[in-house]
């Protein structure tokens, strides 16, 4: 597929935001201006940390007793790393925890508020731009970490999806080595989640958690049965999909009772195949 052939609604639909002055989450200016007008204080995208936790907390037990490495990708000024950090105490030295984000002030923020609550550093954290292969290798090399067996994000996702299509290196359907280095590797033009996906799938482990937290019904149509096959589809499975309704508070005008339709966000668990 050529550089020419990028999806026109796709194009269309960011030219669309674009007319309407809507943020564009997908771009590193935006998250790094928003987290420095936002001082200190800390944000929770979409959902309270209670929301995602319970998901969490299973897939930790099950590894007690391994060397568990998470990834939390998108950190941003969430509180999520140090709770990920109090997650896993139990198995402090024996796990690994790598938060990213592409913002240098949102590393700086997640640092801080890990030595604030814990009186040290202790867990990894890495500026990384996810839809650029050689950057994640290289942050992961850094951290002497390869394979992950959980990965957890709160709207990052979403946040990735608002970008355009890009160019990635995909493997091939003749190709079955699992390894991106190989041959069998062909240049196609993907919609940026798809990108993230395999990024993801090349760094995770047969049968790993991605656990991802969505405000969209359909992040994840790519990966359904009824989608086209491509190397995301090749590597992840969605195992369920969790509703969680927001607050649906009552308003009332002169006494009588106005309603708001109820929203909902979506946990997402994703399995990574045995390839």
């Amino acid at each position: 597929m050529s550089l020419d052939s990028i999806s026109t609604d796709h194009t269309d639909n960011y030219r669309y935001q674009l007319m309407l002055k809507v943020p564009d989450y997908s771009s590193r200016d935006y998250w790094d201006r928003r987290f420095t007008s936002d001082d200190d204080n800390v944000f929770e995208w979409l959902q309270p940390l209670s929301s995602i936790t319970p998901f969490i907390r299973p897939e930790v037990e099950v590894r007690k007793r391994t060397n568990v490495k998470l990834l939390h990708i998108g950190c941003g000024s969430s509180l999520l790393s140090n709770e990920l950090r109090r997650l896993l105490k139990a198995q402090e030295e024996r796990s690994i925890i790598l938060n990213v984000d592409f913002s240098p002030t949102a590393i700086e923020r997640g640092q801080q508020y890990e030595l604030k609550e814990f009186g040290n550093v202790k867990m990894c954290w890495g500026i990384v731009d996810l839809l650029d292969w050689a950057n994640i290798r290289a942050v992961c090399s850094d951290n002497n970490i390869y394979f992950f067996d959980i990965i957890v994000e709160k709207s990052c996702s979403d946040a990735i999806a608002c970008g355009l299509s890009i160019e990635m290196d995909v493997m091939s359907s003749e190709s079955s080595s699992g390894n991106p280095e190989s041959h069998g590797i062909t240049k196609e033009i993907v919609l940026p989640q798809i990108a993230l996906a395999v990024h993801l799938g090349r760094i995770t482990r047969p049968g790993a958690v991605w656990i991802a937290l969505s405000y969209s019904s359909d992040r994840f149509d790519y990966l359904k049965p009824s989608s086209e096959q491509s190397e995301a589809k090749s590597m992840w499975a969605i195992e369920y999909i969790h509703p969680l309704s927001t607050t649906n508070q009552d308003q009332h005008k002169e006494g009588t009772p106005v309603y708001r339709p109820e929203i909902f966000h979506y946990v997402y668990i994703l399995r990574r195949k045995d390839q």
